[in-house]
């Protein structure tokens, strides 16, 4: 776990530079929500895990999630917009 969070943050702190030069504080804005999210999925996988109980919609949720599959959701939302930027970055350059 202590890997996870270690190896988070340059991680997030390139992407927030990236976003800041490709598209301004807009972009800068929603790369920080969409790091908030991941933030979220990979500090906290345990306790969001551990939620037993009723939901919004009336839902009985009777078993806890495993902590390293919600981490793991939040590393491949990481590395997924990471292999869409570069896609996005090559369709870029043969296009011009």
């Amino acid at each position: 776990m202590l890997f996870n969070r270690s190896i988070f943050w340059p991680i997030a702190a390139v992407y927030l530079i990236v976003a800041l030069l490709l598209d301004g504080v807009e972009g800068l804005a929603l790369m920080g929500l969409f790091l908030a999210s991941v933030f979220i999925l990979i500090f906290f996988a345990d306790e969001i895990g551990s939620f037993t109980g009723y939901t919004s919609r009336g839902k009985y949720i009777d078993k806890e999630t495993p902590g390293c599959l919600l981490s793991g959701i939040g590393w491949a939302l990481i590395i997924g917009a990471a292999v869409v930027g570069v896609i996005k970055g090559l369709a870029w350059l043969l296009k011009s």
